[in-house]
């Protein structure tokens, strides 16, 4: 089908490039393959062997994912097996997947795409011509990082256990906001196939200390938006992490619900719970979608094991054990009522932002100091959706007033003196949450760190000689009360 050393052409409307096959990945079914291709500079494609244009081993450098499909042997079996049998067959799914990446690559070439989503990005055809006349035809998705699996294999029993959590952490907190991201673009997208294998890790300096986690293989996706989606009406994914919803059929064996976000929610929660647990939440071959097994969370004795070695009491290990507890119930929706479920991703990445709060202290914004800002998300600054927030700093005869404005799920550090002093961080649209970083400084009417604030809220030094009172505005100030 594509034989290493081959070269050819994609595009996706608006580019072209020229990749040259490298590998074969899968290649077990004689209608399906799947590889690595890397970019081909301008020298291997004119024939040259020698490439004088790039770095000397161009297939170190852009690495794509292909995904190749025979049409003429798919043609072939539809013609044998008829086509209510072979709309019924894993031949049908396969020739779906592939119209679905081609659908996606021309629904987000306009795009700007996040760095955490890798979706298909270009679609070849051979020979080279019009789709109709090829014989295979196929999507490239860019490559990147590694999966959890060898991610775990690497750190484990290397790495200490507050190292290790920390790692996993980082990864749970950007998987979130990936899946965010995801439900941004358009078309009303449901991946219906998160799972561990799903999502790859990128050290971005050498290093776990900084990563990129990226969603890739993005063939299940359901468009809401296309009337003639293929997989409407087909129930799968993977068993194991797919919402039952997904793998129940109806008498007439066709997916009987309709694919929701809800179902992502559900896939993530168990696979964070993997990569917590270091474990499959399901056991192999389990039927779980045929019972409220499906939606009932399962002991997590090796999250909490992490926990007592890495929290400073029992007390914190208890809060931050029953905190995560609560986050994936939530997305799993094991509480059946439908105000206890979450109503968007948005809310379980607040939730988990008040996890790593209680868990971390103030190294909070040592690990996880980046915003990631989402696609889609620069409505957030239009002044209707800012939040004002008004700083009145004195220091004896001296006074300073400092402003702000964030937007939902942005934070600021108020810095007083040089010295990092509170952490301003805006959950929701109307909520302002308070976060001391420094042991010198105390709310007014509260010894703890953290504090959901009022609208005036007062900080006292320890001096005695230094005050600060933070004011702020939820949404939409009008001229009579802007703070600025």
């Amino acid at each position: 089908m594509l034989e290493r050393g081959k070269i050819f052409k994609a595009g996706n409307g608006k580019a072209e490039k020229f990749f040259c096959y490298l590998k074969d990945v899968d290649d077990e079914l004689d209608y399906r393959k799947t590889g690595i291709a890397y970019e081909a500079c301008s020298e291997l494609v004119e024939g040259r062997r020698k490439c004088a244009a790039c770095l000397e081993n161009c297939q170190e450098t852009k690495k794509y994912y292909i995904k190749a499909i025979d049409k003429q042997k798919l043609t072939e079996k539809r013609r044998q097996l008829g086509k209510q049998k072979f709309e019924h067959s894993e031949y049908y799914v396969y020739l779906c997947c592939h119209l679905k990446e081609r659908d996606l690559v021309a629904l987000l070439r306009d795009e700007l795409i996040p760095a955490y989503l890798v979706p298909p990005q270009y679609i070849f055809n051979l020979p080279e011509g019009e789709s109709r006349n090829a014989k295979i035809t196929g999507t490239a998705y860019p490559y990147r990082g590694r999966s959890w699996q060898e991610v775990l294999r690497e750190c484990r029993g290397i790495m200490k256990p507050e190292e290790f959590l920390l790692l996993k952490e980082k990864i749970i907190f950007q998987l979130l906001y990936a899946v965010k991201a995801l439900h941004q673009l358009p078309g009303d997208l449901v991946h219906r196939d998160l799972k561990p294998s799903n999502i790859t890790i990128e050290k971005t300096d050498g290093s776990y200390d900084d990563l990129l986690v990226s969603i890739i293989d993005w063939d299940w996706v359901c468009i809401k938006e296309s009337a003639d989606d293929p997989f409407a009406d087909i129930a799968g994914g993977t068993s194991g992490f797919a919402h039952p919803n997904s793998l129940i059929r109806n008498q007439k064996g066709i997916l009987s619900a309709i694919p929701s976000r809800r179902w992502d929610y559900y896939s993530a929660a168990l696979t964070i719970f993997y990569i917590l647990e270091e474990r499959y939440h399901f056991k192999e071959n389990e039927a779980y979608w045929e019972d409220q097994r499906a939606f009932s969370l399962r002991e997590m004795p090796k999250t909490k094991k992490y926990l007592d070695e890495c929290c400073k009491d029992e007390a914190q290990s208890l809060e931050c054990a029953q905190m995560l507890r609560r986050i994936l119930q939530k997305m799993m929706g094991e509480d059946l009522e439908y105000r206890n479920q979450y109503q968007d991703i948005q809310e379980a990445v607040d939730d988990f932002e008040q996890y790593l709060y209680v868990r971390h202290e103030r190294e909070f914004s040592q690990y996880f100091c980046s915003r990631y800002l989402l696609h889609n998300s620069d409505q957030r600054y239009c002044r209707d959706h800012l939040m004002q927030i008004c700083c009145r700093y004195k220091n004896g005869v001296k006074s300073e007033n400092f402003y702000y404005v964030l937007a939902e799920r942005d934070a600021v550090t108020v810095e007083l003196e040089g010295k990092k002093t509170v952490i301003l961080c805006r959950c929701g649209t109307e909520n302002l949450y308070g976060f001391l970083l420094s042991d010198d400084w105390n709310w007014s009417d509260s010894g703890k760190l953290t504090k959901d604030m009022k609208e005036r809220e007062r900080l006292s030094c320890r001096n005695g000689k230094e005050e600060l009172e933070i004011l702020y505005l939820a949404e939409g100030a009008d001229d009579e009360t802007d703070l600025f």
